[in-house]
């Protein structure tokens, strides 16, 4: 079973059902990583966490939408730390020679749809990404809501 969303709709769709409705233009929408005491329900076309313990603690799915490629890009600590690994692993890549800023690579945005995109590109994006995440910060929306 997959979720996914068109226009704010979700539905819970079997694979082969899912795989022609994004064929249609639905995007697959996966639960977020919940912690343990954490539940997590479609509110307003988002995945809105919240603590089973504490109902008013409630931190919606936030994401950047990168105005050059459109890719809506999750931009929680767990999924920054993602994207911190693939900038280390590219930088690499492209150190050792296995990489070209050329070479084709593979994202996935907030949704878990799948983004060819070459090296240079996501470099680009990541340099872009990696700036609002900072001001995210500076604005007091790190861990507690305290600037790092």
């Amino acid at each position: 079973m997959k979720h996914i969303t068109y226009e704010g709709m979700l539905r819970h769709e079997s694979d082969e059902i899912a795989e022609v409705l994004i064929g249609k233009g639905w995007v697959e929408a996966p639960l977020p990583t919940l912690l343990e005491g954490q539940q997590c329900d479609w509110i307003d076309g988002k995945w809105v966490v919240s603590d089973v313990a504490n109902p008013s603690a409630e931190s919606e799915l936030k994401a950047y939408v990168d105005p050059v490629e459109g890719i809506e890009i999750d931009t929680s600590p767990a999924a920054q730390s993602r994207f911190t690994s693939l900038v280390a692993l590219i930088r690499e890549g492209l150190d050792f020679g296995a990489l070209t800023n050329e070479s084709k690579q593979e994202i996935r945005d907030i949704h878990g749809a799948t983004h060819s995109l070459t090296v240079f590109r996501i470099r680009a994006l990541m340099l872009r990404y990696g700036l609002h995440c900072k001001a995210l910060f500076d604005q007091g929306e790190g861990k507690d809501g305290q600037p790092l």
